[in-house]
């Protein structure tokens, strides 16, 4: 039976053409075929293939980020070695968890392909988004290393950073191999706990 809210279904026909294909391959009539509505219909909501791409964009990373707030999981009160561990979470669980992008795959490869091919929209989710999980990183790393020039800092945080962000930007490729790495709690929890243990034994190697 067909979904009766219109809005819906362009958003949900547009976020999987998007996801499978990018911002530029996918055109309004073909989005217009998938939610079986008419030009005219996506006009209305939407006014452009642009504004209809950075809703769906931005509604997703801001619900991921909603659903998975920094005060959930750092606190003042945490050891450095504590905040390092529950920032990662914090990235893993907004990235990847149930909760947060990996609700939707096509929502995973939809940002896993702005990420790589930046669109328009990269201005506004830096500003809101990136810039924001970027600043604490960076302060959680460094209240943990302590005294070090800013390029190694920059090494530091990049490195735990990309181990992070991995799972979602190579996603097709691990996925052929058999080594994807699924949404659920636990699964989430492991591999936050093996980044957090790999990065602390790493950077307490190249302090000593």
């Amino acid at each position: 039976m067909k979904d009766s809210d219109p809005r819906g279904r362009i958003l949900k026909a547009a976020c999987e053409l998007f996801g499978e294909k990018g911002f530029k391959p996918t055109t309004i009539r073909e989005i217009c075929k998938n939610a079986d509505v008419s030009l005219a219909l996506v006009n209305y909501h939407f006014k452009s293939k642009q504004a209809l791409y950075e809703e769906i964009l931005l509604s997703a990373i801001d619900d991921a980020f909603s659903k998975n707030p920094v005060h959930k999981f750092i606190t003042e009160d945490m050891t450095p070695e504590e905040k390092l561990r529950n920032a990662i979470r914090l990235l893993m669980h907004r990235l990847l968890g149930s909760n947060g992008l990996g609700s939707n795959p096509y929502t995973v490869m939809l940002v896993a392909k702005e990420l790589t091919n930046p669109s328009n929209v990269m201005e506004k989710i830096y500003a809101y988004y990136l810039n924001g999980m970027i600043s604490t990183m960076i302060s959680v790393v460094k209240e943990l290393v302590g005294d070090i020039d800013s390029e190694q800092l920059v090494r530091f945080t990049s490195s735990i950073a990309g181990q992070c962000l991995h799972p979602l930007l190579a996603r097709n490729i691990l996925s052929r191999a058999g080594l994807e790495l699924g949404n659920t709690e636990e699964e989430i929890e492991k591999h936050a706990k093996h980044i957090y243990e790999f990065s602390l034994n790493g950077i307490k190697g190249y302090q000593l």
